[in-house]
């Protein structure tokens, strides 16, 4: 019984000595429990705390380099369009251009509607009139080029109209 009340005084009277004397004392034994303790403790506490903490690390690594490989590619895609531009206007190069291309994996396809703004789908040429199907029916024999001259029947065997006209 006489442990049990002074372990219950000896808190309250520790208090109002440091209270009174500002000075804080403790036993050697909760010293060196307490430093152990804090040691053990804290040692746990951060290998603990290393292994999520490195695997959220690598996980934002991860996301980072994901980023900067599509803003890498965005970048090359619209490099590109500017050098198709270029290109189809007859402007002057730009090296940062080249270099974004290069830094984006080389040759960069453009995107399918891009692309079609930058090149236009020509229109279906009519294959009904070209240069060379307008002198489809002429002969080219070689009377023409000598001194002989060729009679009017074999013109006149020819009887569709000229398509120049």
């Amino acid at each position: 019984m006489q442990s049990g009340l002074k372990k219950s005084l000896l808190t309250p009277i520790k208090t109002l000595t440091y209270c009174v004397t500002g000075e804080k004392t403790q036993d050697n034994r909760t010293k060196h429990k307490s430093r152990l303790g804090s040691k053990v403790k804290s040692g746990l506490t951060r290998l603990q705390n290393t292994h999520p903490m490195r695997s959220y690390q690598a996980e934002l690594e991860r996301e980072r380099k994901v980023r900067e490989a599509l803003t890498a590619q965005k970048n090359a895609e619209r490099a590109a369009m500017r050098t198709h531009f270029r290109r189809k206007y007859h402007l002057s190069k730009n090296v940062k251009d080249s270099g974004r291309v290069r830094s984006g994996g080389g040759k960069v396809a453009l995107p399918r509607d891009l692309a079609q703004m930058v090149y236009p789908e020509a229109p279906v040429k009519d294959e009904t009139f070209g240069l060379l199907g307008a002198f489809q029916g002429l002969s080219f024999s070689a009377g023409i080029y000598t001194s002989n001259r060729q009679t009017k029947t074999s013109s006149a065997v020819n009887t569709e109209p000229c398509r120049v006209m």
